[in-house]
């Protein structure tokens, strides 16, 4: 293995690790904690969808409903359909009192992916 191969292993380990971290964070309710440390993980790969669905997780855990719902919208404008991204999207409509919002994104989903087993 060259050196090159052995820093890409650091970097994958590094983001592995800062990611249990955000998710320990947001299982010990330190939001903040959480946000910040996944600040450092979406400044390298700003669109992943991984990424952005935890940090709209964690504003919904910690009640910051619509920062998860403008955070998902400005997201679903770039991967229209995505399904983490719709799911999450209807979820924080939800938690937020607009049920009626958060049909025709499911309703879409659903036929979307009527074909797929897994959902």
């Amino acid at each position: 293995m060259n050196n090159n191969d052995s820093s890409k292993n650091k970097s994958i380990y590094n983001k592995a690790a800062r990611y249990g971290l955000v998710r320990s964070y947001l299982k010990a309710n330190k939001y903040e904690e959480a946000l910040n440390t996944l600040s450092l993980l979406r400044n390298n790969d700003p669109t992943l969808i991984t990424f952005i669905v935890t940090e709209a997780e964690i504003y919904l855990e910690d009640d910051k409903h619509e920062k998860a719902i403008e955070l998902l919208e400005n997201s679903l404008e770039i991967n229209p359909e995505n399904y983490p991204l719709t799911i999450y999207y209807a979820r924080a409509l939800i938690e937020n009192g607009q049920h009626q919002l958060a049909i025709p994104p499911l309703e879409m989903q659903t036929i979307k992916t009527q074909d797929n087993p897994y959902i």
